[in-house]
C-alpha cells in the first residue's frame, strides 16, 4: 500500500468507534490529514497511477473536513450528547445496602458507556459528587456534561424500587423522572430498562444489538450479582482485609452461577491485586488468577476486563511483555472507556523502555478518571522514571491535596524528597505503615531513613519486613540499596527473582536501584528478567 503511517493514523483516528477516541473537532481532523498530506510517500513505478488518484482523494477528504469544520463552527451539527450518573442514594433501612446503590450506579454507568454513542462522565469522577446537592448546572459546567442522572436506590427483603431522574444541565430543568418497582429476581433487567429509557431520552434508538449487549453484561441469577457487586465493592477497597473479602464474595457469585464471566474476571484481578500488596506467594496466586482469567475469556471473548487480566498476568508474573501488550490493546479496542485498561497498559510501555509513551497513556487514564489517587499518585512514579523530581514531586503534592493520607502518594513523595536531598522533610513525609504497601513500595521507608543516615530505623524496616509471612523480598532488596550493602542488595534480589516477585518489572527504572547499576551483577538480573531496556 501506499497510504504512510501518519495518514493511517490520522484516518483510523478520525473514524475512531468511540466519540472520545476521535479528533475533538473536525478542523482538527481537517488539519492532522493536511499535516500527512507533507509526509513523504514512497511510489513505486507501477503504483504512480494509483499514488495520482490517492492524491486526488487526499483533496477531496480535506475539501470534506474543511466543509465539516464549517458545518461545526456554525453551530449547525449537535454535539454528541454527554451524561453524568450521580451515585445513586442508599434509602434503606440497612446502611450495608450502600454496596448496592453504588453497584447499581456503577453498573449503569457502564451500561450507558458501552453503547458508544454517549459521552459518560467515568465512574471515579461522578463519585467525586457523592452526596452533592448543589446546583445542576454548576454541576455540569464542572463535569462537562449536557445532561445528569440523579436517584435512589431502596432494598427491602426481596423488593427493589429505584428512582432515576434526568435533568438537562443547561437550563437545571427535569426532562424525565420514573419509579421502578421489582422483585429482587428481575432485578438485572431493571438496569437494562432504565438504561434504556434515558437512552431514548437522549433520543438514541436502541437495536436489537445494543439491547443484547446490555442484557448480556451480567448473570440471569440476582443473588450472584449481588454477590459480584460485594466483591467489587471489597476490591476497590484495595486493603488486605477488604481483598480476602473479595475472594469470598467472586467464589460465591460462581458458585450460584458458573457460567458468570464477569465474576471470574473479578476473582483473577483480585489474586494478581493480592499479590502486589502481599497477600499471598505470588507463584501461587498468579497461576489462580490466569486460570480464571482464561475461564472468563472462553466464557465472553469480547471481555475487555478478562484480556486486561491476561495482560496483568503476563507482564507482572511471566515477564512477558509481548503477550502483554497485545491482551491491553486488545482490551482497550473492545471497550476504550476501561480505565484501568490504560492504566496497566502504562506499565508495559514503561517497562520496555518507552517512557514518553507510557506519559501519553497515563494522561489517557487520568483524562478518563481525573480524580483517582491511584493514576494520579503513579503520574508522580513515572516522572520518577524519567528523572523529573520536581515535576513528580509537584503532582504528589497535588494528589495529596485531594487526600492527606493517601499512603501510596506520601511514600512516593517520601521517596522523591529523599532523592531530592530532602531527607529531613523525606523521614516526616512517612505514612506510619508503609511497610504494608506491596512490592518495592514496602521497603521505600527504610531506603529513605538509610538515605537520611539513619541506618538502624533501616535495619528495623528491613527486619520488619523479613518477619512478613510473604516477603517482598525486592522490597528489601531496596532498603540494603539505599545503605550502600550490594551483597545484601542482590541476594534479596535473587530471592526476589526465586519468587517472581511482581515489582521485579521496574528494576530498570526505578530510581530506588540506581546504586546497583555500575555492578556486573545488575545487568546480569536485568537479563534474566527480560526487561533489559536500560544499560548501567
Amino acid at each position: 500500500r501506499n497510504v504512510s503511517d501518519a495518514m493511517d493514523e490520522a484516518v483510523c483516528r478520525g473514524l475512531a468507534r468511540e466519540v472520545v477516541d476521535r479528533y475533538p473537532t473536525a478542523t482538527a481532523f481537517a488539519a492532522a490529514l493536511s499535516d500527512t498530506d507533507r509526509t513523504p510517500v514512497k511510489v513505486t513505478a507501477l503504483g504512480r497511477r494509483w499514488g495520482g488518484i490517492a492524491a486526488a482523494a487526499l483533496v477531496v477528504m480535506l475539501a470534506l473536513a474543511a466543509a465539516v469544520a464549517g458545518w461545526f463552527s456554525t453551530g449547525r451539527m449537535a454535539e454528541p450528547p454527554s451524561i453524568a450518573v450521580l451515585p445513586f442514594v442508599n434509602l434503606s433501612d440497612d446502611r450495608a445496602n450502600e454496596y448496592f446503590s453504588d453497584g447499581i450506579t456503577e453498573e449503569l454507568t457502564g451500561a450507558l458507556a458501552q453503547l458508544g454513542r454517549i459521552r459518560v462522565t467515568p465512574r471515579t469522577t461522578a463519585f467525586a459528587y457523592k452526596g452533592w446537592t448543589g446546583n445542576i448546572r454548576q454541576l455540569g459546567a464542572e463535569l462537562g456534561v449536557n445532561r445528569v442522572v440523579e436517584g435512589s436506590v431502596r432494598r427491602d427483603a426481596d423488593r427493589v424500587v429505584v428512582v432515576a431522574s434526568l435533568t438537562d444541565a443547561a437550563t437545571g430543568n427535569r426532562v424525565w423522572s420514573d419509579r421502578f418497582e421489582r422483585d429482587w429476581g428481575a432485578m438485572l433487567s431493571l438496569q437494562t430498562e432504565i438504561a434504556g429509557a434515558i437512552a431514548e431520552q437522549l433520543q438514541l434508538n436502541l437495536l436489537p444489538d445494543d439491547r443484547a449487549r446490555l442484557a448480556g453484561r451480567h448473570t440471569v441469577n440476582a443473588d450472584a450479582y449481588d454477590n459480584y457487586l460485594r466483591g467489587r465493592h471489597f476490591y476497590d477497597l484495595r486493603t488486605a482485609t477488604s481483598l480476602e473479602q473479595a475472594v469470598g464474595h467472586f467464589r460465591r457469585a460462581l458458585q450460584i452461577d458458573s457460567l458468570y464471566a464477569r465474576a471470574h474476571a473479578g476473582l483473577a484481578d483480585t489474586y494478581s491485586l493480592l499479590a502486589w500488596t502481599g497477600g499471598g506467594a505470588a507463584a501461587d496466586l498468579f497461576p489462580q488468577a490466569e486460570h480464571a482469567a482464561r475461564r472468563a475469556l472462553a466464557l465472553d471473548s469480547t471481555l475487555a476486563e478478562a484480556h486486561l487480566s491476561i495482560g496483568i498476568i503476563n507482564l507482572f508474573h511471566r515477564w512477558d511483555a509481548a503477550t502483554a501488550d497485545r491482551a491491553t490493546a486488545r482490551a482497550i479496542a473492545l471497550d476504550s472507556t476501561l480505565t484501568s485498561a490504560w492504566f496497566f497498559r502504562t506499565w508495559i510501555l514503561a517497562h520496555t523502555g518507552r517512557l514518553e509513551g507510557a506519559m501519553v497513556t497515563l494522561e489517557r487514564a487520568r483524562q478518563l478518571e481525573p480524580l483517582s489517587l491511584l493514576i494520579n499518585a503513579r503520574v508522580g512514579t513515572l516522572l520518577a522514571y524519567m528523572g523529573r523530581y520536581a515535576a513528580a514531586y509537584s503532582v504528589l503534592k497535588r494528589t495529596l491535596e485531594i487526600d492527606p493520607a493517601y499512603p501510596v502518594a506520601r511514600v512516593q513523595r517520601a521517596r522523591i524528597l529523599s532523592l531530592l536531598g530532602r531527607h529531613a522533610e523525606a523521614v516526616a513525609s512517612l505514612p506510619p505503615d508503609s511497610v504494608l504497601l506491596g512490592s518495592y513500595e514496602s521497603g521505600i521507608a527504610g531506603y529513605v531513613y538509610a538515605r537520611a543516615g539513619q541506618r538502624e530505623e533501616a535495619l528495623a524496616r528491613a527486619r520488619a519486613l523479613e518477619a512478613r509471612e510473604y516477603v517482598p523480598a525486592e522490597g528489601i532488596a531496596v532498603i540494603y540499596a539505599g545503605l550502600g550493602d550490594r551483597d545484601a542488595a542482590f541476594h534479596w534480589l535473587d530471592r526476589a527473582v526465586a519468587a517472581r516477585g511482581v515489582g521485579l518489572v521496574a528494576l530498570t527504572e526505578e530510581p530506588s536501584y540506581e546504586g546497583l547499576r555500575t555492578d556486573p551483577r545488575y545487568l546480569a538480573l536485568v537479563r534474566r528478567i527480560g526487561f533489559a531496556t536500560r544499560q548501567p
